[in-house]
C-alpha cells in the first residue's frame, strides 16, 4: 500500500503542471531521445567515431554551404568527442522531457542537436522534433510563473529564430512544391518564420495579461482608497 501511495504521488506530481497535450508531446519526444541514446550505447561503431565520419561524408553537398566547413574542420577531427557529446545530449534531452524537470535545459540541448542535423542536410525526423519541442517551449515560457522571465525567454527565442531565418533564406535552392521539403535552407526558413510569428503572438498575449493585471490592481487600489 505504501508503494502504491508513493507511486500515485509521483504520478500526480509529474502530471500536475502540464496539460495533457503537452504531456503527450513531452513523453513521445522524450522516449524518442532515450531510444536514440540507447541505440548508440549498444553500437560499437558509434563509440569509434565511424558512424559520425560516415554521416558527415554521406551528407556532403546536402547541407548549408556555410555549415559544411564546420563539419569538415571540427566534427571530422574529433568524431569520438562528437559521438560522446551527442549521446550525453540525447540522454539529457530525453530525461528532462520524461521527468518534466529542467525543461529549459533539455529543450535547448535537444533543439540544438536537431538544428545541427538539419543544417547538415538530415531533415527527417529532426524537423519534426524541432516543431514538437518548440511547442513545449512556447507553452513553458508563455505560462511561466514570472511573466517577465517568460517574455524575456520568448524574446530570445524570437531573436534566435530571426538569426536562423537570415542565415538560411539566402541559400534556398528551390521553391518547387515537390522538392522544397528536401531543401534544408527552405525548411529552416519556414520553421524560423513560424517560430517568430508564434513567439510574437505569445509576447503580445503576455503583455496584455500584465496590462490587465496592472489595471485591475490599480482599480482595486482606487476603490479601496475611496471606500
Amino acid at each position: 500500500m505504501q508503494a502504491t501511495g508513493a507511486l500515485r504521488r509521483l504520478v500526480d506530481t509529474r502530471t500536475a503542471r502540464q496539460p495533457s497535450w503537452i504531456l503527450l508531446v513531452e513523453l513521445f519526444i522524450g522516449l524518442g531521445w532515450i531510444r536514440s541514446a540507447v541505440s548508440k550505447a549498444i553500437a560499437p561503431d558509434w563509440w569509434s567515431g565511424a558512424v559520425i565520419r560516415e554521416f558527415v561524408t554521406s551528407m556532403t553537398g546536402d547541407g548549408l554551404v556555410w555549415w559544411e566547413p564546420f563539419l569538415d574542420t571540427v566534427v571530422l577531427r574529433v568524431p569520438v568527442g562528437v559521438a560522446v557529446a551527442v549521446f550525453v545530449g540525447q540522454l539529457v534531452a530525453g530525461a528532462s522531457l520524461l521527468a518534466g524537470r529542467w525543461l529549459g535545459l533539455g529543450l535547448t540541448v535537444g533543439m540544438t542537436m536537431n538544428l545541427t542535423f538539419v543544417l547538415s542536410g538530415a531533415i527527417e525526423p529532426s524537423v519534426f522534433y524541432l516543431i514538437s519541442q518548440a511547442v513545449i517551449a512556447l507553452w513553458l515560457y508563455e505560462n511561466h510563473r514570472n511573466p517577465e522571465v517568460g517574455r524575456r525567454s520568448l524574446r530570445g527565442f524570437m531573436y534566435a529564430a530571426a538569426v536562423v531565418a537570415l542565415a538560411s533564406a539566402p541559400f534556398i535552392g528551390t521553391l518547387d512544391p515537390v522538392r522544397v521539403i528536401d531543401d534544408p535552407a527552405a525548411v529552416l526558413t519556414t520553421y524560423a518564420v513560424a517560430i517568430g510569428v508564434s513567439t510574437w503572438v505569445a509576447q503580445r498575449r503576455l503583455a496584455r495579461g500584465q496590462e490587465g493585471l496592472l489595471a485591475h490592481q490599480v482599480g482595486g487600489g482606487v476603490t479601496n482608497d475611496s471606500s
